[in-house]
């Protein structure tokens, strides 16, 4: 004799009623987007990290050029450009025009496509964040540098970056300074900062 077959009740009944696989399936779903909320935060948090790591980096590589660039100045290829009255000059270790006594001395840098050198420009401005110091990016060249400072395109991009040069006095001043280059980026209302110091001699 064959086995009866099971009513539609008892097959309910094994497999489990209605509302228990509807909890278990919503229970399964809620699992489900846990994961997925979980893998997304630490994929936008990964993507953070690395958005970070090629600011330092563009930082570090800002700090780097306008160290060089400020070497060459002092080694006469290069100005210290006055807005007050205008005037260019040759750097000058002890020049009271250039710099100022037990304060410290605010500059922007720029290469100066016509004269192929770089320049220090003096400035009173002390604030990182001030339009002053903010840089552009020329996509054609993909150089950094300020709007219409020494033949740099009016029309460059604006960036979130910021550079400053400041000098102050050490024991040995006039024969050294202390060099600092700050470079700032903004990340929403929070501004980031990177800042190289160095001693720069008369050597």
């Amino acid at each position: 004799m064959y086995p009866p077959v099971p009513s539609a009740k008892q097959a309910v009944t094994r497999n489990g009623s209605p509302g228990q696989m509807l909890i278990e399936a919503i229970i399964g779903i809620a699992v489900v987007s846990s994961v997925l909320v979980v893998l997304l935060s630490l994929s936008l948090r990964t993507l953070k990290i690395q958005v970070q790591n090629k600011e330092w980096q563009k930082a570090d590589q800002l700090e780097q050029e306008a160290l060089e660039a400020i070497r060459q100045i002092r080694d006469g290829m290069g100005i210290i450009r006055l807005t007050d009255p205008a005037q260019d000059l040759p750097w000058d270790w002890s020049s009271e025009t250039i710099w100022e006594n037990d304060a410290p001395t605010y500059f922007r840098l720029y290469y100066d496509a016509a004269s192929s050198w770089w320049v220090l420009e003096k400035t009173d401005e002390d604030n990182l964040a001030d339009p002053y110091f903010r840089l552009s990016l020329d996509e054609t060249t993909m150089r950094y540098g300020h709007r219409g400072a020494g033949g740099f395109p009016d029309d460059a991009r604006l960036t979130t970056l910021y550079r400053q040069i400041i000098f102050s006095e050490t024991d040995n001043t006039p024969i050294s300074r202390t060099l600092s280059c700050v470079i700032g980026w903004k990340d929403g209302d929070i501004l980031h900062e990177s800042k190289l110091v160095t001693i720069l001699s008369d050597w």
